[in-house]
């Protein structure tokens, strides 16, 4: 009779372990709880990218397009910093030229380009909230909430802080 119990008992032991190591699925990495799949990111990456080309070939674009243009007091120097910097990205000249002390013209001008990434930086954060990442991922819905004022300029930006998040998420599950 105990030997039977003693067998029993070990047998809930080994099915416990069994189903708990079938949930686990290995996915804890260091203290970093990572439930999500590499597709989920692999969603969350084509959320930033489809808002890095949308602000690039959008308002960017067009603000640089306007501004080349525009009869400014300093047109030469806007002119310049866009022909210096052709390397660059359109956003990285506008915000180069947003640094400058412009004129209404311009300020105008870089006002709407800034208008424009403003609103697709709330579609993307409003894409991510919808998505399995953010439904998935304690640590990542948290870093969301963090955001309370969306940034659109600099290296500072809303986007490309959400853009190097995701990139760490991916990182941690390659290295699993």
């Amino acid at each position: 009779m105990k030997l039977s119990l003693l067998g029993l008992f070990l047998l809930m032991i080994v099915l416990t372990i069994i189903i708990f190591s079938f949930f686990y699925n290995g996915q804890y990495i260091e203290g970093v709880e990572n439930k999500l799949k590499m597709t989920d990111m692999t969603d969350a990456k084509g959320f930033v990218k489809t808002y890095n080309k949308t602000v690039e070939e959008k308002s960017c674009k067009i603000a640089i397009d306007k501004l080349r243009t525009i009869n400014a007091s300093n047109s030469p120097q806007i002119n310049k910093i866009i022909n210096e910097n052709l390397d660059l990205s359109n956003c990285a000249v506008v915000d180069k030229i947003y640094e400058l002390n412009n004129d209404a013209k311009v300020t105008e001008v870089i006002n709407t380009c800034f208008g424009g990434k403003y609103e697709a930086t709330l579609n993307l954060i409003t894409n991510l909230k919808s998505s399995k990442v953010y439904k998935s991922d304690k640590d990542f819905e948290e870093f969301m909430k963090t955001i309370k004022e969306p940034v659109v300029t600099g290296n500072k930006s809303t986007a490309l802080e959400i853009d190097e998040y995701i990139d760490l998420l991916i990182q941690l599950q390659e290295t699993k």
